[in-house]
C-alpha cells in the first residue's frame, strides 16, 4: 500500500439537510466538536492513587459552530428552537507520495442538533461581523471517502467508530 499524504481540505458547502437545496452562505468555517468519553474516577483501597476510566460508549456533551462573515435575516432562522439537521460536504485533496498522483476524496459530516447560542459578532468599520451559531448536538456521524468512520446517537444508544457498534451488547441488555 501507498503512502498517502493529506494535503487539505478544497472546500466544503454546508446544507440544512431537511432541504438539500438550502446552502448556508456566508459561511466562513464550522468547527467540529471534540469527541471525549465521559470518565468514571476510579480510586480507592488497591488503586495507587486515581485513574479516570473511560465508559463504554458514553460521549461527553458535543457542539459544532457555524462561523459566518456577516449577520444576516436568513440566518436568523438558524437559532429557532428546533431540532435542525446539518449536511457539511468537503472535497479532501491526497497525494500518493508513491507515484505522485492527486486524488480527490469526498469528506461529509452530518450532524443533528439544537440552536444553544448566537454569537452575534461585532460591530467594526470595515470588518466582518463574526457571526457564531453553537449547535448542541445529538448525533454526529462522519464520513470520508463513503466510508462511515464514526456515528454516535446520544438517544438511541449508538457509537460505533470503525465499524465496531461499541454499545451494541449494552442495547442488548437493556432490551432495546
Amino acid at each position: 500500500m501507498a503512502y498517502t499524504e493529506h494535503l487539505s481540505l478544497v472546500n466544503f458547502e454546508c446544507y440544512l439537510a431537511t432541504d438539500s437545496s438550502q446552502r448556508l452562505i456566508g459561511m466562513t468555517d464550522v468547527e467540529l466538536p471534540t469527541i471525549t468519553h465521559q470518565t468514571v474516577k476510579i480510586a480507592g483501597n488497591g488503586v495507587a492513587g486515581q485513574y479516570d476510566m473511560p465508559v463504554a460508549g458514553h460521549i461527553e456533551s458535543m457542539e459544532l459552530k457555524l462561523n459566518f462573515r456577516l449577520l444576516d435575516s436568513e440566518q436568523a432562522d438558524l437559532f429557532k428552537h428546533r431540532v435542525i439537521d446539518l449536511d457539511l460536504r468537503g472535497s479532501q485533496e491526497r497525494e500518493d507520495v508513491g507515484n505522485g498522483t492527486l486524488k480527490q476524496i469526498p469528506i461529509k459530516v452530518l450532524a443533528r442538533g439544537i440552536p444553544k447560542e448566537w454569537e452575534t459578532g461585532k460591530f467594526e468599520p470595515h470588518a466582518t461581523n463574526e457571526t457564531t451559531y453553537t449547535i448542541a448536538l445529538q448525533r454526529l456521524e462522519l464520513l470520508v471517502d463513503n466510508t462511515r468512520e464514526m456515528l454516535y446517537d446520544v438517544f438511541n444508544y449508538i457509537l460505533e467508530v470503525d465499524g465496531t457498534d461499541e454499545l451494541a451488547q449494552v442495547r442488548r441488555n437493556l432490551g432495546r
